[in-house]
């Protein structure tokens, strides 16, 4: 991914964001296709253009590990009825009245749950980049200044959701608090196919049924390459 690219999609940006502040940017997008990535990219963008802002994950608004198994949809995180959906859009409407100060739950992604009794906090913001499977839902899209979707094949998405469960995997060697600690005895080859099982049946499930089709909600679109780089940037007019 070039600073080119990220410039343009910055300037995409920059030119729905009217009205007064503050504004919220969505990037929805599937598990492992690079949201992240891109709206920490299109934040130092803004940035440098003189924007305060923050990047928020919708992860924090995941029900804990612990309510999932209690819901028994521990199988189904991820999916919509796995986030506190009510917390999520009340958190966007404060933002959008006014709300100064804010503090939201913190998810870690070696742990695979919400850390417990940690918050981060969001103070005065300019612009707020949300970022997360579930953003372009309608009940969220509708909230949004400006919707983005990080599309890619679901080829290419599968093969970097199983390179990402190998390196956290890895990770989990030198930290015990890992949930990926349990694999770290595992071959990669048993390892590639857990994660694609894990694809199989859960994320491209996701991905199919709830996650692609919101795509038609953005108005940017970011196309990616399978060495991640940055095809297109295409904008809808409708």
């Amino acid at each position: 991914m070039t600073s080119q690219s990220f410039a343009h999609l910055a300037e995409l940006v920059q030119r729905r964001l009217t009205g007064a502040p503050p504004h919220l940017i969505g990037i929805a997008g599937a598990v492992a296709a690079g949201k992240t990535t891109v709206a920490n990219a299109l934040a130092l963008q803004l940035q440098e253009a003189g924007r305060k802002l923050d990047v928020v994950t919708t992860d924090s608004f995941l029900r804990s590990n612990a309510e999932l198994d209690e819901l028994g949809i521990s199988f189904r995180k991820g999916f919509p009825e796995s986030f506190d959906m009510e917390g999520l859009i009340g958190f966007l409407r404060g933002v959008k009245a006014g709300t100064r100060h804010v503090e939201l739950p913190v998810y870690s992604h070696v742990t695979y749950d919400l850390v417990p009794g940690e918050r981060t906090s969001i103070d005065d913001p300019d612009v707020i980049i949300v970022e997360g499977i579930i953003v372009l839902r309608s009940e969220v899209a509708e909230l949004l200044d400006v919707r983005v979707y990080v599309d890619a094949s679901e080829l290419d998405i599968r093969l970097w959701f199983a390179s990402r469960f190998l390196a956290l995997t890895q990770a989990a060697r030198s930290d015990e608090t890992s949930f990926y600690r349990e694999f770290v005895d595992t071959s990669d080859e048993e390892l590639v196919s857990l994660a694609e099982a894990t694809w199989d049946g859960i994320n491209g499930v996701n991905l199919r049924e709830h996650i692609l089709p919101t795509r038609e909600r953005a108005d940017i679109i970011v196309e990616k390459a399978r060495d991640h780089s940055i095809k297109a940037i295409r904008e809808r007019t409708g």
